[in-house]
């Protein structure tokens, strides 16, 4: 794959160290989903996925319906972002 930026990923804060309830944060809330390059890439809202341990890693996961513009991103690239919001910026985004 071939992407025209580079990435730099460290990381902050451990994802076990959130005092966060997961399961309803993204099932009960909404996040923004980001993939693509500095050229071209797409956002949407979704309410469904997890987080987890797997393989010795901590991951995400989220579930994209291949009708959506932003299935294609994910597809071609290696990485996406999610993004949580407070409830006050949901009708902007």
């Amino acid at each position: 794959m071939h992407q025209n930026f580079v990435m730099s990923f460290h990381k902050v804060i451990e994802i076990s160290n959130l005092n966060f309830n997961f399961v309803d944060l993204i099932s009960n809330k909404w996040f923004l989903i980001t993939c693509g390059t500095n050229e071209k890439y797409n956002t949407m809202t979704a309410s469904w996925g997890g987080v987890g341990h797997l393989w010795n890693k901590e991951v995400v996961f989220t579930f994209i319906r291949p009708q959506r513009c932003t299935y294609e991103f994910v597809e071609k690239n290696e990485l996406f972002s999610i993004c949580f919001f407070d409830e006050r910026y949901k009708d902007i985004l």
